[in-house]
């Protein structure tokens, strides 16, 4: 074996013996078929002991590397499984005659379906209530639709609205806070989003 090849191993060792330092769990499953490899086509077997040392969790892994894996493999699985995606959105500002409205409300319901490709489930609910307090007084919002549900509920005192966007199918976050923020003429508008 060359200079340059020992030198380009040595560099091989060095960096994997870095990763598995400072991160253990996830290195030990990236780069151990790598390192072994390394160790095989070079002579200094001593670097072995300075990346394994005496950590059990590592030497484990070099025993068993097919059932941290395993697991390893179900546990991003299950990081994947999502239930839903969910967009809840605060704005304030809002245009009393449009969040007043139940024709207009009823309107942006129906565009908004359209926009993010959701399939209504029945007909929307818009109850007017809250009229013990003039902060909660307004309509309330309740669309279901085939992956989930639209809820709305609106402050004319206040000139805030409350509007969450759950469904277990992805759909257009930035469409739909725009389109959101355009018809309720609000002057602000704060959005947060869910995966759940």
């Amino acid at each position: 074996m060359t200079t340059k090849q020992n030198s380009a191993n040595d560099e091989q060792v060095s960096d994997a013996g870095v990763r598995l330092a400072t991160e253990p769990a996830y290195a030990a499953a990236t780069f151990l078929p790598k390192v072994k490899k390394v160790f095989s086509e070079s002579s200094n077997k001593t670097v072995s002991l300075k990346i394994y040392g005496n950590d059990p969790f590592l030497n484990t892994m070099d025993k068993q590397p097919e059932v941290y894996l395993k697991r390893r493999r179900k546990s991003r699985e299950m990081k994947k499984t999502v239930f839903g995606y969910e967009l809840v959105l605060d704005l304030s500002g809002c245009d009393v005659e449009v969040m007043s409205s139940k024709k207009k409300l009823t309107e942006y319901v129906n565009t908004l379906c359209k926009l993010i490709d959701m399939k209504k489930y029945g007909e929307v609910h818009l109850p007017y209530f809250g009229l013990e307090k003039p902060h909660t007084k307004g309509y309330s919002l309740l669309q279901f639709i085939e992956t989930s549900s639209i809820t709305g509920h609106f402050s004319e005192y206040w000139r805030k609205s409350y509007i969450n966007i759950f469904s277990c199918k992805p759909y257009d976050r930035v469409l739909a806070t725009k389109f959101t923020k355009e018809f309720f003429k609000a002057a602000k508008i704060k959005a947060r989003f869910l995966t759940r």
